[in-house]
């Protein structure tokens, strides 16, 4: 099969579907967007500009025998039901994050995919930025020699959902569970390893009215299976102005030297033996990034490549997200993969 038939679920409004997926989607050879898929109404006007199908019907992309690939960015609560039927439907399936709100339900995933030889992969965009693909070439050259120890933090107001959404909620997992996965999977990404332990800490400081139900501030310390140590910083505790930039900080220290990278300043700094290294940064085109992913997925179907982010991978991630909420409420050290079954173990 050298044309795959590609459908989009939750394309009904301005969305991370319609923004970056459906136009990068668009630019991979060996898709033909067929389908649009939403609840929403809107699903038609989107299908209209792009002179594709849409229909409001689940179902409907899960019969045409047109659509291979199922692309996957509905709500969070929807993920595992759907990505399940469409792999028992035959398809291949890439999904926003996170897979499933369990690790139990994300692991079943993972198997299905596995059982029914279909490719199943997390949208693993973070990786597939320029930024950070700077920052892994400086490693591949081996000028910082190997990476010790990794911390990324990030800095900002948490995110302004309407009141009584789901993502305010404690059953959602808060913003751990739902964008831990981009920097955990940035983390494995830039160490070229997956978590084996993480301990967490969390805190809920919200100095103004608005809240949610769950804690703002996540601090989790991980060592991977190759002897390095991360740490991953979210805090979202800031009353900043409206509008005030989010603060993204990144260091690596290896054996022979160290990056830094601040989005504050306009260069990727890197110290080794040699000397002190400026390199310029360029704005990142979200599309791009996309279109990247996308094209390593599609080669990975056709058998073209090997799949970049493999499910087991990106379980892995997903468990490290989960297991760092698990500590904080133990206060015990969680080792990976998290065994017997859990039930949103955030909530326990």
């Amino acid at each position: 099969m050298n044309r795959l038939g590609y459908a989009l679920i939750g394309a009904g409004k301005p969305n991370i579907a319609t923004s970056c997926h459906l136009p990068a989607a668009m630019q991979i050879p060996q898709w033909d967007v067929v389908l649009l898929m939403d609840v929403d109404l809107g699903v038609r006007t989107y299908a209209e500009r792009c002179k594709v199908e849409w229909t409001n019907d689940f179902q409907e992309v899960l019969r045409r025998d047109d659509v291979h690939v199922v692309d996957i960015c509905s709500p969070d609560w929807l993920h595992a039901e759907q990505v399940m039927m469409a792999l028992e439907a035959g398809k291949h399936v890439i999904c926003e994050k996170p897979l499933a709100l369990s690790v139990a339900s994300a692991r079943m995933l993972a198997d299905t995919a596995a059982r029914l030889d279909r490719k199943l992969q997390i949208v693993t965009n973070y990786r597939y930025q320029y930024k950070w693909q700077q920052i892994k070439e400086t490693i591949r050259t081996g000028k910082i020699g190997t990476p010790k120890m990794l911390r990324y933090s990030l800095q900002g107001r948490f995110f302004p959902y309407d009141a009584g959404s789901f993502y305010r909620k404690a059953e959602s997992g808060g913003q751990f569970i739902h964008n831990g996965v981009h920097y955990m999977d940035l983390i494995g990404w830039l160490l070229d390893s997956e978590p084996e332990t993480v301990s967490g800490r969390t805190l809920a400081h919200y100095p103004g009215e608005d809240r949610m139900e769950t804690d703002n501030y996540m601090i989790s310390q991980i060592r991977m299976r190759n002897g390095s140590l991360a740490v991953c910083e979210l805090n979202m505790t800031m009353m900043e102005p409206e509008g005030f930039p989010t603060r993204e900080r990144l260091s690596i220290v290896g054996d022979k030297g160290v990056i830094d990278f601040d989005n504050a300043k306009s260069s990727l700094v890197s110290f080794t033996g040699h000397g002190l290294r400026m390199q310029a940064l360029t704005h990142d085109d979200s599309v791009a990034a996309y279109t990247s992913l996308f094209r390593e997925y599609a080669e990975s179907i056709v058998g073209a490549s090997p799949q970049a982010v493999s499910a087991d991978f990106s379980l892995r991630i997903f468990e490290a997200c989960v297991g760092t909420i698990l500590s904080a409420k133990t206060g015990k050290t969680i080792r990976l993969p998290i065994g017997g079954p859990d039930d949103k173990v955030w909530k326990a």
